[in-house]
């Protein structure tokens, strides 16, 4: 008796493995140019920095209860959200500790960190001296 095996190996498998390396690897990243913040990478987007109406340093995340829209794995969590009581927030973050929250005028909720808490503290700092000179200037 005679039992041959042929494995076939997908060429797409190894895909998945290297998208979740590549968000693993990653940081956040942020430009910032006239009105305007950019969060790049994956679910990112752009923030109208006149748009801000607070900006704070927190050491916590409200408790998350499901994921609407995004990623989250390991201390990565990227893209829409909802509390626990309900209310949609917008993660961006790296660490799971010391965030930059950033609440716009129309409510939205943003949660932005980076893997490294000295360089949240600065992004912190960052923001909200744009935002203190524009509400001096007039803005």
């Amino acid at each position: 008796l005679s039992v041959s095996v042929s494995v076939t190996l997908c060429p797409s498998f190894p895909f998945p493995f290297m998208f979740l390396s590549k968000v693993f690897q990653s940081d956040l990243k942020v430009h910032f140019s006239n009105d305007k913040m950019e969060i790049t990478g994956l679910y990112g987007r752009d923030i109208s920095l006149s748009d801000v109406n607070k900006v704070e340093f927190c050491q916590s995340l409200p408790h998350i209860n499901f994921k609407t829209n995004g990623f989250a794995l390991s201390k990565t969590r990227l893209g829409n959200f909802r509390t626990k009581d309900g209310d949609p927030i917008v993660l961006f973050t790296h660490s799971d500790k010391d965030f930059v929250r950033i609440t716009l005028k129309d409510g939205t909720i943003y949660y932005l960190s980076y893997k490294n808490e000295k360089a949240t503290k600065r992004l912190w700092q960052k923001i909200q001296n744009i935002i203190d000179g524009k509400s001096k200037n007039g803005y």
